[in-house]
Formats: structure tokens, sequence, C-alpha cells
């Protein structure tokens, strides 16, 4: 891991702007490294519990849940238009949400294949964007039962997908419906 800085972009400067340039670096790298520990905090709760994210990274619950908390807000900041699904695990009960609903509200679909069509459509978007830009997020939906249970891989989560890939899924599974969605977004 490495950081470089091209201090010759700063040549042409005064004294004083170099100064406060150097002073506006340190203070987006502390941003960016507190960023970054709010986001790891994240992901070892989802995946651990609160509890035992907080035995593995030596701090306490609150603290824990403080960083969770900062994370989710600035991964929804960051994409005001995500929006949550449940993942999916064949032969399981499907879980409420929103995108699953305005698909269903289309008829064409019961509620099995409205969340079958929109995870197959959430594969196709992963294989061409990267997980990364389609799955924002990712929380147990009972957390402490994975933190009883550390080797379950039967986990159903939440996922948080970003709002272009929702919007893409209404656009294909929804068709008029998404350009109403979309309208009242904006306006």
């Amino acid at each position: 891991m490495g950081l470089t800085i091209d201090w010759t972009e700063y040549d042409n400067l005064s004294d004083k702007e170099r100064y406060d340039a150097a002073g506006d670096l340190i203070d987006q790298v502390k941003a960016a490294v507190s960023a970054k520990r709010a986001a790891i905090a994240d992901d070892l709760g989802a995946a651990h519990g609160d509890v035992r994210a907080a035995d593995i990274l030596g701090i306490s619950r609150q603290r824990v849940g403080q960083l969770r908390t900062r994370h989710q807000q600035t991964v929804a900041q960051a994409d005001p238009q995500s929006t949550e699904i449940a993942s999916i695990i064949h032969g399981r009960t499907v879980h409420d949400y929103d995108l699953l609903d305005e698909v269903m509200a289309g008829g064409e679909y019961s509620r099995t294949e409205a969340h079958e069509a929109i995870h197959a459509m959430l594969a196709d978007l992963i294989d061409l964007d990267g997980e990364d830009e389609v799955i924002l997020g990712r929380r147990p939906v009972k957390p402490g039962l994975l933190e009883a249970n550390p080797r379950d891989l039967d986990v159903y989560y939440w996922l948080t997908i970003s709002g272009d890939a929702a919007q893409t899924i209404r656009e294909v599974l929804t068709p008029g419906e998404a350009d109403q969605t979309a309208d009242h977004a904006s306006a």
C-alpha cells in the first residue's frame, strides 16, 4: 500500500498556497482513512454482528454502531436513489421490499417470479458493470442469527443496490411504470 503525491503540481504556488494545499491534502487523507475504517466496521458488523465486530476491532459495540451508521449514511448520500432488496435463496420466503412491490404491481409476475426476475437482471448488471458498482452494501436480515451461527452458509441479506441498477430493473421489468417513477423522483 502506498500513497504518492505529485509535489511538482505545487511548484508554481506561493509558499502560503503550498502550505494551505498541504493542509488540504492532510484533511483529504484523514477523510479517506476515516471512511475506510467506517466501511470496515460496517462490513464486519454486517458479517458477524456488532458485538463480534467490536471484539475483532478492539472497540466498543456502540462505536461499531456509530461507524456503521456513518458508513451507511455516506453510501446513501452518494447514491440517494439506491434501494434495498432481499437476496435470493431458492425455496426461502421472499421478504417484502419496494422494488419487488413495483415489479409485482405490473401484474405480470407472481411474488417468486418477480424476485427471481429482479435477481436475474441484477446478475446481468453485475456481469456488465461489476459487483462494486451495482451492490453498494449488504447486511444480514437477522444479524443475531448469523452471530450465533458464524459458519452458516445459508444467510439471507438485504442488498443495497445502486439507483442506476434499480432504475434499469424498473425499466425492463415494469415498462411504462418506470418512466412514472423516474418522473416522480425528479419532481
